[in-house]
């Protein structure tokens, strides 16, 4: 990876030979030093310094933060070797954990001396405090990654560090500066202490940026809310992924899981912003970053200043923060490169061989020149060859010299083609290492690279097929696909998917996935494509089977239904035939009526089957949730009930069945409320997600009662149960919520990233 910083020198110039006379002046000044001024460790001796990280090994953040630690700690004092502690509270925090690792360290530490302790993150630093004076014979504290007020570190002697202050407000407006066209922006956050920082920092550059674009400020989702929400967003968008380390489901992610998560989620089609540097140059564009190696390494100065006397250092408010940038991300998603800020530095630049390998080029150019120099003066001095002897000695010294400071600088250009020659090998054997089907070919279809898993699938010699021209058999229909596909491809949007059968040498019928990137010339015209592509026959398979299956489980439960209710008619007929035929037997009319009634809650309960028979068969879709219990409003009668309020201006993400849902909550005050006069809807949006009630002013529910009647029962209704079941699809969830004797008050929460609101907002609660 090369990098460059914008506005600056560019790239650094490789080093000019040196000459015999500089060398041993160098050379003389390191051993003066080295006299002068012995190593720290050898005057004072090597501390004993433990580094407390607050999470877990593997974590980029940590993992950077450690790097930054220990470089410098080994810089101070060459032998040191710390001890290390993992306290890893991203997945085990609490008061739990905090007395295990006190007992735990107490007994590990106390019989050793430790002359300084460096913490990282709010909870090491905390831990640190805490019990420094009891665990580690108040040994001075270095600090970094601290998250929130400085104020809240109570100035005492032998304790420093620096603040995690990054900048998500500079991301954000950097981001739409550089992509003005982009009119939607997607932020991520998790619930730890950093993230609510964070959030409102955004919030403020947001409401600075309203008139450019909608910023929505997403926290705390599930990982699948967070992927719904990523696959949502229009083209026109950008996300700015903040910490996404924990979701609201406990489920613990890298930062390469959570960075994948977004990308996929878009097919990698909106650009990817983040001002954290563990997300440098694995696929964001930029932001405005602050490296955890800095950090690190800012705490490992700050306790080698306590170690050597210092007493009272400040706190670090304004750690450093760079702009920095992936350029084949900037170029891939079509930003102004010429809105980057001053000094940025870009990963991935292509390097001309000019600027690589110049001032070889130059020097060796020189000598050259100096050689045919010296040739000429020889061929016009030839009659003065008494004087042309002293400088022909001369001459050529000084040609020797030059000479061998031409091999030198030939020596080190072909040992950077070897290094260069071994960094194509490992890639190749990278390519070659892959399961993927990979393969570059020209437009007309004559392919220059097929790697190992494409010559075995396809049952080809890579020797016969590189050069010459060669497409798999694919049906008709498919061929055409895959030409409009093919033709599609242009170099605003150079990558694309595509699903087709292939047909073997057996004649069978396989399905692959190709992912095909257009490469152009500088007029726009196809020049290669490089194709990446997997089999996906039985994944394909599996899908049609269980399509079938459903089909047929529907069919076969359409026709069941469809015999219980003409059974059931046939039943309630002949039951009304005896009722009026029973005459005035007491006995015999009360058994007939109650058998009247079994048949009658048999028919409705095969009526309900029939309404939830789809109930996740068919995707969630957006719909206007007003619209939505009108329609369910039609299909029944509420007598003399009054409606009041309404559901205007939401749109909810839900199951198609959502209007059977709502229609079911106004049956249930229709049937069940008695003495009920009305019902009210309405709706709020709170910090958990948009509330929807139904309320009424019949009897309610008894409290102990309130969670039973979303169960399911034999005997009894199901509406209440399986109106959970749909909301449950998307993640929405319904309580019973009114007061016992004052009416029912059933509540729907849609979570955040389910709901779109598009007329003033009624007011927001806690």
């Amino acid at each position: 990876m090369m990098l460059f910083v914008c506005g600056g020198t560019g790239m650094a110039r490789p080093p000019r030979p040196l000459s015999i006379a500089r060398c041993m002046a160098t050379a003389a000044l390191f051993v003066l030093a080295a006299l002068l001024c012995p190593p720290v460790a050898a005057m004072n001796g090597t501390p004993n310094v433990l580094v407390l990280h607050s999470y877990h090994p593997g974590f980029s953040w940590t993992d950077e933060e450690a790097e930054g630690v220990l470089d410098t700690l080994r810089e101070e004092w060459p032998g040191c070797e710390p001890f290390i502690e993992y306290m890893d509270w991203k997945r085990h925090p609490g008061d739990q954990s905090i007395e295990f690792l006190r007992a735990h360290y107490r007994e590990r530490y106390a019989p050793l001396s430790i002359d300084a302790v460096i913490a990282t993150d709010n909870a090491a630093i905390d831990f640190a405090l805490a019990y420094r004076a009891e665990l580690f014979d108040d040994a001075p504290v270095a600090f970094c990654g601290l998250n929130g007020d400085p104020a809240m570190i109570v100035p005492q002697p032998d304790v420093a560090g620096v603040i995690e202050q990054n900048d998500p407000a500079g991301t954000l407006a950097i981001a739409l500066q550089l992509h003005p066209d982009r009119k939607h922006v997607l932020v991520v956050l998790d619930d730890t202490e950093s993230s609510l920082e964070n959030r409102r920092a955004t919030e403020v550059e947001a409401a600075r940026l309203r008139d450019q674009a909608e910023v929505v400020i997403t926290q705390n989702l599930s990982a699948g809310e967070l992927a719904a929400a990523a696959a949502a967003l229009p083209p026109d968008s950008l996300i700015v992924l903040g910490t996404f380390n924990r979701d609201r489901e406990g489920q613990v992610l890298s930062t390469e899981q959570s960075l994948r998560l977004v990308r996929e989620s878009t097919n990698m089609t909106i650009p990817v912003y983040s001002h954290w540097d563990v997300f440098s140059g694995t696929g964001i564009v930029g932001g405005h970053i602050l490296a955890g190696r800095s950090q690190g390494r800012e705490a490992a100065e700050l306790a080698a200043r306590l170690l050597h006397g210092e007493r009272r250092i400040p706190i670090d408010v304004t750690p450093p923060l760079t702009w920095t940038f992936d350029h084949r991300e900037l170029v891939r998603n079509g930003a102004r490169l010429e809105a980057l800020p001053p000094e940025s530095v870009l990963l991935n630049r292509p390097v001309p061989l000019y600027e690589e390998y110049g001032s070889y080029l130059v020097a060796a150019g020189a000598v050259f020149a100096a050689l045919i120099a010296i040739i000429a003066l020889l061929a016009m001095n030839v009659r003065h060859r008494a004087e042309a002897g002293v400088w022909l000695l001369s001459a050529n010294t000084e040609l020797a010299r030059a000479e061998r400071e031409a091999r030198q600088m030939l020596g080190e250009l072909e040992t950077s083609r070897a290094a260069l020659h071994e960094s194509e090998e490992r890639y190749r054997n990278v390519v070659e290492d892959q399961t993927e089907f990979i393969s570059r070919f020209s437009p007309d279809a004559i392919h220059v690279f097929v790697n190992e898993a494409y010559c075995r699938y396809f049952g080809l010699d890579r020797g016969a097929v590189i050069g010459r021209r060669f497409m798999p058999a694919l049906p008709g229909e498919d061929r055409r696909r895959m030409a409009e596909h093919l033709a599609s491809l242009t170099p605003e949007d150079p990558v694309g998917t595509i699903l087709h059968r292939t047909i073997d040498e057996d004649g069978r019928v396989r399905w692959q996935r190709w992912t095909d990137r257009a490469i152009f010339d500088s007029q726009g015209r196809v020049t290669e494509y490089q194709s990446v592509g997997r089999d996906v026959t039985e994944q394909q398979r599996a899908e049609l089977a269980l399509s079938r299956a459903k089909a047929q489980l529907t069919l076969l439960s359409e026709l069941s239904r469809n015999d219980l209710q003409n059974h059931v008619f046939t039943l309630r007929g002949y039951l009304g035939l005896a009722l009026s035929e029973a005459g005035e037997g007491p006995a015999l009319q009360d058994l007939l009526s109650r058998a009247n009634d079994v048949a009658a809650q048999i028919a409705r309960t095969i009526e309900f089957s029939r309404d939830f028979q789809g109930l996740g068969t068919s995707p969630a879709r957006w719909q206007r949730l007003n619209e939505v219990f009108l329609y369910a409003l039609s299909h029944l009668d509420i007598g003399p009930l009054e409606r009041i309020g309404a559901l205007d201006g939401v749109e909810v993400y839900a199951d198609p069945l959502l209007e059977k849902v709502l229609g079911g909550l106004i049956e249930n005050v229709v049937r069940h409320a008695r003495g009920a006069t009305r019902f009210e809807l309405g709706w709020r949006e709170t910090d958990k997600g948009l509330v929807v009630w139904v309320e009424d002013d019949g009897p309610g529910v008894p409290d102990d009662r309130k969670e039973q009647i979303f169960h399911r029962r034999p005997g009894s209704g199901r509406s209440l149960f399986l109106a959970r079941e749909v909301l449950g699809i998307t993640g929405i969830a319904i309580r019973e919520n009114g007061v016992h004797g004052a009416g029912a008050r059933f509540e729907l929460v849609f979570p955040k990233g389910g709901y779109r609101l598009d007329t003033p907002r009624p007011g927001q609660e806690s």
